[in-house]
């Protein structure tokens, strides 16, 4: 009988040391994530991926639009000079 007392003190314990861990583990994590530098580091770098997103959309929709010799709003000279070979500078 003692036996069964003793194994469920030492289970409450041990399960209300781990809810206690836990809870400051997690508050910890939430004042980093939350933190000022941290929402300005995500925003910047989500508003970075959008830009390239809608760039990229933007690149392929001008090359189902277009015929090849036009130039539709004038960004086809963009996509043909990024798919070029990169050209070493020269020194002068």
């Amino acid at each position: 009988m003692h036996i069964d007392w003793i194994g469920f003190v030492i289970l409450l314990v041990l399960r209300k040391s781990g809810e206690l861990i836990l809870g400051l583990l997690l508050a910890k994590f939430w004042g980093w994530v939350l933190s000022d530098e941290n929402l300005h580091n995500l925003t910047h770098s989500l508003k970075l991926k959008i830009l390239v997103l809608y760039l990229h959309w933007l690149l392929q929709a001008t090359d189902l639009d277009c015929p090849e010799g036009k130039q539709s709003l004038g960004i086809s000279w963009v996509k043909s000079a990024m798919l070029a070979p990169q050209q070493p500078l020269k020194k002068s």
